[in-house]
């Protein structure tokens, strides 16, 4: 353990225990601690879960796509990533790549890429949840990077029609469209998102289309069937990165044909007793990677690629009495990817049929798992998870956590278990450079965290979050392993998240601050798992919306990151390139690379105005000072950002 940690750790808890004594709030008052814990509701949430609803949402500026909204909690961050210059989350120092998304129980990060992660636009979402630290046994595939959870509207909930017109910086164009209807037992909603911009880099482009569907049938009073449904297709230009990652200096172009998935969810209520659900959750993706290189233009290539995955779930619940609950669940899944060497150009449209390859993936998983009630206050949840994956292997998977309420505006909850991931198609079979492995092991992480929430006077929320991770047979390729997938790494994520909000009559202030020691145990270092550089040690962030008069609103965000280590344990020199403007070239440049890079504070500020009852016009500018944070991190990122929205509600 590094000292300087636990120091911390215990100077906040020596805090807690000379903290004010608590005052009892009156009814009305938020934000709301549910400090009498139901055994049905810790079931579904027995570790802690950062919930992001619609309200809060609306209040973030400039938003995207999903990871614009995961870069406001403690913990994370969203970096332009290489390549597709995808916004990718990074939870805790850990790998994106761990993170899984899922769309209602459908996976949006398929072969182990969190890509797709960056083409989900928020015009269909009514909330988000993100679990980071211990996961609950019900949730299938990696857990080690944590969990996204999308939520969709329902027509019941959000009836009527709207539509916004986004236009901006670099081209920007975005337009919504959405509807929804019915009541409890049957409604709808569908939404249609459209996004066009040209980067803040040469060859950096976007244009995508997404189409959304919710549906909620109940065939009867004791049984709901909901079908949801998520299309796109587009052509995304990658950046020109700065850094020198990858060494060849290439662009890629995606062209997306389809991603299509559903998840069709059948609940039936057997007795009072006993409840089961099934799931369903087809997926699709086809499409072809460009890539130009810098050094030889003249001869681009391509891949092609085309993935499939099935998946079914079954989940079945047994109430004996009213203060246990009984678990029990199984699923299937396999992945099918299907793809090609890189080839010329001269192949597209007439690929020969020894290029391609076809790989699959299966899983199968069950668990257990009793949630109970002792003393009629405190929750406990014991449970195990089995999964075993062809290739690879089987692993077990415990998980305990209790939950007790301190006091009578206070609650605690302490967790456990073995966060997991098997490795991917990519990985098995290779990709590019990169040689396959099958026999590679699952990469876990014995996950320890401790939550303290603590509901404060005057409408006012704390939040202390303490967490560690070991993490094991983390997989890798480099030229020691001649860039083959091995597993090669060991590493130990721990740190503390602390949380305030505080209502006011006039809006809402809210802030948090990280500190996270990500230590690579086999390199005695910081951990650099992606983009050259470690997490910081040292995050802030703060924000405010203040309701003002004449149906004004403004939302202003500050986000401050430490210093970070890079992947240099001395500086060197390296040849990157630059884009001269004179003669629209690249040109080679030589760069210092530093061992250390510095810290950076982003500032953003959002004015809305209601312009009648059912319409609202909203300026929203992110990089308010135009500061070039991520260039820093050998990676581009956007200058600053201004976008004008109107909105309409019919």
């Amino acid at each position: 353990m590094r000292t300087g940690f636990w120091v911390l750790v215990f100077v906040l808890l020596l805090g807690l225990a000379f903290a004010q004594e608590e005052i009892p709030l009156g009814e009305e008052e938020i934000p709301e601690i549910a400090v009498a814990v139901e055994v049905e509701a810790e079931k579904e949430k027995p570790a802690k879960v950062d919930e992001v609803p619609l309200e809060k949402i609306e209040s973030m500026v400039n938003l995207r796509s999903v990871p614009d909204v995961l870069k406001r909690l403690p913990g994370t961050e969203t970096y332009i990533g290489p390549g597709l210059a995808a916004s990718m989350p990074v939870v805790r120092g850990n790998d994106s790549k761990w993170t899984q998304v899922l769309l209602e129980g459908a996976i949006l990060s398929p072969v182990g890429r969190p890509y797709m992660l960056n083409m989900m636009p928020l015009t269909a979402i009514e909330s988000i949840e993100v679990i980071k630290g211990p996961a609950p046994p019900q949730y299938p595939g990696s857990t080690i990077g944590g969990l996204v959870l999308l939520t969709m509207k329902s027509g019941d909930k959000y009836p009527g029609a709207g539509a916004q017109l986004t236009i901006g910086s670099y081209n920007r164009q975005t337009y919504e469209l959405w509807s929804g209807g019915g009541d409890d037992e049957k409604n709808y909603f569908f939404s249609v998102n459209k996004e066009l911009y040209s980067g803040w880099r040469p060859h950096q482009k976007k244009n995508f289309t997404e189409a959304s569907l919710k549906l909620n049938f109940s065939p009867d009073e004791k049984s709901k069937l909901t079908i949801v449904g998520s299309s796109l297709n587009g052509v995304l230009w990658g950046v020109m990165q700065l850094g020198p990652n990858p060494a060849q200096n290439w662009y890629p172009e995606w062209t997306i044909d389809h991603r299509s998935l559903a998840s069709i969810t059948y609940k039936r209520q057997v007795s009072d007793k006993s409840d089961y659900f099934i799931r369903i959750v087809p997926f699709a993706f086809s499409g072809q990677i460009v890539i130009q290189r810098k050094a030889k233009p003249d001869m681009p290539g391509f891949y092609p690629m085309k993935y499939s995955l099935w998946k079914e779930e079954f989940q079945y619940n047994i109430r004996p009495n009213p203060q246990t609950v009984w678990t029990y669940g199984a699923g299937f899944q396999r992945d099918v990817l299907e793809s090609t060497p890189t080839l010329d150009v001269t192949f597209m449209g007439k690929i020969p049929p020894d290029k391609w390859k076809k790989n699959d993936l299966t899983y199968k998983w069950l668990f257990i798992q009793n949630t109970f009630l002792a003393q009629g206050k405190n929750a406990y949840t014991l449970a195990v998870r089995y999964d075993s994956a062809n290739p690879g292997k089987d692993i077990i998977s415990p998980f305990f956590s209790t939950h007790f309420p301190l006091g009578s505006n206070s609650l605690m909850r302490f967790a456990v278990t073995k966060n997991r991931r098997f490795a991917d198609l990519h990985e098995l079979y290779g990709e590019g450079i990169f040689k396959g492995n099958t026999d590679l092991r699952p990469e876990t992480g014995w996950t320890y965290q401790l939550d303290l929430e603590k509901k404060l006077k005057e409408n006012s929320k704390f939040t202390l979050t303490l967490y560690q991770t070991k993490l094991d047979n983390v997989i890798g390729a480099d030229a020691s392993t001649k860039n083959q997938y091995m597993n090669i790494g060991r590493a130990k994520l721990q740190g503390i998240e602390c949380e305030y909000e505080k209502n006011y009559p006039w809006g809402l202030w809210w802030a948090n601050y990280t500190y996270l020691d990500a230590w690579d145990l086999n390199k005695d270092r910081p951990l650099v798992i992606v983009f050259r550089t470690a997490s910081p040690r040292n995050m802030f962030k703060t924000g405010i919306t203040i309701n003002g008069k004449n149906n004004w609103n403004f939302d202003l965000e500050l986000f401050a990151y430490g210093p970070r280590r890079t992947d240099l344990d001395t500086p060197r020199q390296e040849d990157w390139f630059k884009w001269d403007q004179a003669t629209q070239k690249w040109v080679p440049i030589k760069v210092t690379v530093p061992t250390e890079v510095g810290g950076y504070a982003i500032f953003n500020l959002k004015l809305r105005k209601a312009t009648g009852k059912d319409s609202e016009l909203i300026l929203s500018i992110e990089n308010l000072f135009d500061k070039d944070y991520q260039d820093l991190l050998f990676y581009p990122a956007p200058g600053r950002w201004i976008n004008l929205s109107f909105k309409k509600l019919f």
